[in-house]
């Protein structure tokens, strides 16, 4: 099993087995199982919107997931490009975490990403930072932008979420800085900018 012999933390398993595939992972506590409801690659659209725009088959697959175990034990994965594809997701599975891919498009921000996706609690939503963020030469102006982005924490308070599950920009430059990520120089040159 991936989560004793891997060491693992978390896992995406296909739909199509249900649950006898699924079942066997949701023992293992502390350790988050996702179910791909849907991807992000065009080419999946003839089967992901079958059969109607008002209900496509991706929906089934996250209503028929919900079955398979609790929102403690079982996450669904959507991949999407759009906010509306995630608000509808959002609203089928309120008490689900979602994993959501492929989401950082130009042109969409993070306050409309944690919009769509959080839940009534502020919660529920796992965004991955895409990997090129992580090791371009750009690093301190994505922390800036993020920075810029912080404003959302206080807007989504507003809103009546709670937004703990929000990190910090400082957060987000310690936890660089400890995976050796970020130099001493960037994190000045990052407040000089900010500041």
């Amino acid at each position: 099993m991936v989560f004793t012999e891997w060491q693992v933390d978390a896992i995406t398993l296909s739909a199509y087995s249900e649950q006898d595939l699924v079942a066997p992972f949701l023992v293992y506590l502390g350790k988050a199982v996702f179910v791909l409801c849907r991807t992000s690659n065009a080419s999946a659209a003839q089967l992901q919107e079958y059969l109607t725009a008002e209900s496509p088959f991706y929906f089934h697959v996250v209503q028929e997931s919900k079955n398979w175990g609790t929102a403690d034990q079982l996450g669904l994965e959507i991949g999407t490009t759009t906010l509306d594809v995630l608000k509808s997701v959002r609203a089928i599975a309120p008490e689900r975490l979602i994993l959501v891919r492929s989401i950082w498009q130009e042109g969409v921000s993070l306050p409309q990403i944690l919009a769509a996706g959080l839940n009534h609690n502020g919660e529920g939503l796992l965004i991955p930072v895409p990997q090129d963020w992580m090791s371009g030469e750009d690093l301190a102006e994505i922390v800036v932008f993020l920075d810029h982005e912080q404003d959302v924490k206080n807007r989504l308070r507003a809103s009546g979420y709670q937004a703990h599950s929000v990190l910090t920009i400082s957060e987000v430059i310690e936890t660089l800085q400890q995976a050796g990520r970020i130099s001493e120089a960037e994190i000045g040159r990052f407040k000089s900018e900010t500041h």
